[in-house]
């Protein structure tokens, strides 16, 4: 196989189902694969830390390598898809209520355990900030590049405008897949308009969303990976 594939390691069905028909046509000629992680990695602050973030994406980068059976030499990038889930807002902006469902507002985060989610997003920042900052991923001794965008809040508040979903999230992704068919290069202008008023570069779009409420605001970096797409 030739260095063509491009793999994107995503939370779930929804991420797959809504974007892999749009990614696929719009890198024609690409090995377009989508790995699922079934959970937040970047969000699970009882395993993953920035100490240890990598170690945990290159396991799920060669587990995948393995199932395909291909080699790391097959690989032309990675691209990891995290939502920020309100992740850089200040604690206090962590409030208090009676409900199991953590529901996220425009500047604050409303939940059960505050403590919980104050921890979570002391980790998922740092887990974060190494992230971004990291251009390659060592695999089997060979360097691939590799590069993290953001869903904010999360995927379907980028797609949808829902950020607390309620109903089939599968339902939904598809169907916002299929609103693309035919106009796939629609996307790229789709996701640009929630940063158009926003600095352009790819580290300066991640220091917007660490700022203030962003990080619970409708913003996507998605559409910079694309730049010579339009």
């Amino acid at each position: 196989m030739s260095k063509k594939v491009i793999l994107f390691i995503v939370e779930g069905l929804s991420e797959q189902n809504a974007l892999y028909p749009i990614i696929s046509e719009i890198l024609d000629q690409q090995s377009i694969y989508f790995e699922i992680t079934y959970g937040d990695i970047t969000s699970n602050y009882t395993e993953q830390t920035a100490l240890n973030i990598i170690d945990k994406i290159s396991e799920i980068i060669n587990s995948y390598l393995s199932k395909r059976n291909f080699k790391v030499d097959d690989l032309h990038e990675v691209i990891l898809l995290t939502d920020t889930d309100g992740t850089f807002i200040k604690s206090q902006n962590i409030e208090y209520h009676g409900e199991d469902t953590v529901i996220y507002e425009d500047n604050r985060i409303l939940t059960k355990n505050i403590m919980a989610i104050q921890m979570r997003n002391t980790i998922k920042s740092q887990i974060l900030n190494k992230l971004f900052n990291l251009e390659s991923i060592v695999i089997r001794s060979v360097k691939v590049p590799f590069k993290t965008f953001y869903m904010s809040c999360n995927l379907d508040h980028v797609i949808h405008n829902e950020r607390n979903m309620i109903g089939s999230k599968l339902d939904k992704a598809n169907m916002f897949a299929d609103s693309f068919d035919g106009r796939e290069e629609e996307f790229i202008p789709f996701l640009k308009e929630f940063m158009s008023h926003e600095k352009h570069t790819f580290l300066e779009s991640w220091e917007h969303i660490t700022k203030s409420n962003h990080s619970l605001l409708r913003y996507s970096n998605l559409w910079l990976y694309f730049n010579p797409y339009e």
